[in-house]
């Protein structure tokens, strides 16, 4: 039963079929998520891509069509996953909250006084402010981009903006890509906001 076929149509209604196919593609993961972490100079963030690629394939045996071979079709998904999550690491957020002093660390077990300069989260709240952000972005939205942006803001997905905003899901993705460019040129010139 090695066909990928034969698995995938099973696996929709079998947990076990899904764990089989998770272990015949679990070295796959775990190589791209290796490669994906070694790009940052950092092992500590292994598990977190691994994480995302095992997400990553069990959304793809649940939304497979087999239009394209499933390994191609799952190589194509995992890149794109580990590529969003490596996206996300790197922004400066991230980077403040993995460079921040951890209030746990035994240097600072003495401290007696919460001081705010150790504190993450306030780190970044106080670098971005995110209201002021969120109006500045959707001053620059047209009213159906301003739309999409609300609607994904509430979580939810293309195929549910497409039928809210009763339009094809190619042209809500084609909108959230022009909102993430954007949204991009307006966090890259601070000033803005």
């Amino acid at each position: 039963m090695d066909n990928d076929y034969e698995l995938l149509y099973l696996a929709k209604d079998d947990d076990q079929v899904k764990d089989l196919i998770y272990q015949k593609y679990k070295n796959l993961i775990y190589y791209k998520a290796r490669k994906y972490s070694q790009r940052n100079n950092t092992n500590n963030e292994l598990e977190d891509y691994i994480s995302e690629g095992t997400l990553a394939l069990y959304e793809t045996i649940d939304n497979y069509r087999d239009t394209t071979p499933y390994n191609i079709y799952l190589n194509r998904c995992l890149d794109n996953a580990l590529k969003n999550a490596f996206r996300k690491n790197n922004t400066k957020k991230s980077r403040i909250l993995s460079e921040a002093t951890s209030l746990n660390s035994t240097d600072y077990l003495n401290i007696a006084s919460y001081d705010k300069k150790y504190d993450p989260e306030l780190q970044v709240f106080e670098e971005y402010n995110y209201n002021k952000l969120k109006k500045t972005i959707i001053s620059k939205l047209t009213w159906q981009e301003e739309l999409v942006f609300k609607l994904k803001e509430q979580n939810y997905k293309p195929k549910e903006i497409s039928e809210i905003i009763d339009n094809n899901q190619r042209t809500v993705y084609n909108i959230i890509n022009k909102i993430r460019k954007k949204v991009s040129s307006i966090v890259s010139n601070k000033n803005n906001y």
